[in-house]
């Protein structure tokens, strides 16, 4: 059984690196591969799991949409699901691609991304807002800029979760790299085509978060604040 596991992990570890080799490989070198990564992420014990199977899908899920697709299969509720229990589970080593993952995940269509935000997943993202970790809040700010990027209905649902008084905390707060990716969830929400979101966005602050923007002098937080009055 020991051996089992360890000739597991290392295959793990083999497709890891592989799948984030340069010059990156074609899909179709990897795909065969692929739906059993999701089965070992799926059905191996979390604390056994180990971090090279999830960073392997988080590069085959940073990809075009029919990868993502061909990743989730049948059984998309179940990855978004297993995805936040391990976040539940506060392992640091699991944190980092877990989130990346769910970030990948809501690049693609309006379908998937929906899939995420309509389990625990947009509660969970949100909630590592407020991680320890640096990387993993700029890559969990990342990921709601992609929710605000979608749908007004995508928009709401971070609204009605609170997500924006906290980015205006961390607009001020946080180091400049997630301050960026805070000001992309910020300029990304406001919707020409929705007026009555756009007025609960304004009395929430926004506004007065664009102007921060203005008033650092940085460029990449001018622009943010700049796109969003446009």
């Amino acid at each position: 059984m020991q051996q089992y596991k360890q000739a597991k992990a290392i295959a793990a570890w083999c497709l890891s690196n592989f799948s984030r080799g340069k010059p990156i490989p074609r899909f179709e070198q990897i795909r065969a591969s692929v739906p059993t990564m999701v089965n070992h992420f799926l059905y191996t014990d979390i604390n056994e799991l180990g971090d090279d199977v999830m960073w392997a899908l988080g590069y085959i899920s940073d990809g075009d949409n029919d990868h993502i697709e061909y990743m989730l299969g049948n059984r998309g509720e179940l990855v978004v699901n297993r995805l936040c229990e391990i976040l539940n589970m506060n392992l640091s080593n699991l944190e980092q691609p877990t989130v990346r993952i769910l970030g990948n995940l809501a690049t693609a269509t309006d379908e998937i991304t929906d899939l995420v935000m309509k389990t625990d997943g947009i509660k969970f993202i949100c909630k590592m807002l407020a991680s320890q970790n640096e990387t993993t809040r700029k890559e969990a700010a990342w990921t709601v800029s992609n929710f605000t990027a979608g749908t007004v209905e995508q928009t709401e649902m971070v609204y009605d979760l609170g997500v924006f008084q906290q980015c205006y905390k961390m607009l001020r707060e946080d180091t400049h790299q997630v301050q960026v990716e805070v000001a992309y969830v910020l300029s990304n929400s406001p919707n020409k085509l929705n007026e009555n979101l756009n007025r609960k966005l304004v009395s929430n602050g926004l506004m007065d978060a664009f102007i921060h923007c203005l008033k650092t002098r940085d460029e990449k937080l001018v622009e943010r604040g700049l796109d969003g009055l446009r």
